[in-house]
């Protein structure tokens, strides 16, 4: 079964050895959160690296979880988070403005059903 998890890179480091098949050598990568996953895929090793926001795939073995895939994943930068708190302020004060209207509005139906005009 193929999981996927996702986080920042918080560090990566590698242990090598020799066994019968020859040599080896494993990556450990570290997530911001404190899982740590490892391959012995040099193509995924090598690929990436701490800082990196990335997803990865995750295969059950028995105990182990093992990396087999694993991606960049896009993450909004300063300025875009930045605009998008400044589009939530905007769009909260306007929020506000609307229902202090309709509650104006409500006031005024309510005078006009108990028969005070104005």
């Amino acid at each position: 079964m193929v999981e996927t998890k996702s986080g920042k890179i918080k560090s990566v480091s590698t242990s090598s050895g020799t066994s019968r098949k020859g040599d080896w050598i494993r990556w450990l990568f570290e997530l911001e959160d404190g899982s740590k996953y490892s391959t012995f895929s040099s193509d995924i090793g090598e690929s990436f690296k701490a800082g990196d926001n990335v997803e990865m795939k995750l295969e059950q073995k028995g105990q182990f979880k093992n990396l087999v895939g694993m991606r960049i994943v896009d993450t909004p930068t300063q300025a875009e988070t930045a605009a998008k708190t400044m589009e939530l302020g905007t769009t909260n004060e306007l929020l506000r403005k609307i229902l202090a209207e309709l509650k104006d509005l409500g006031n005024m139906v309510s005078d006009l059903q108990n028969g005070n005009r104005e």
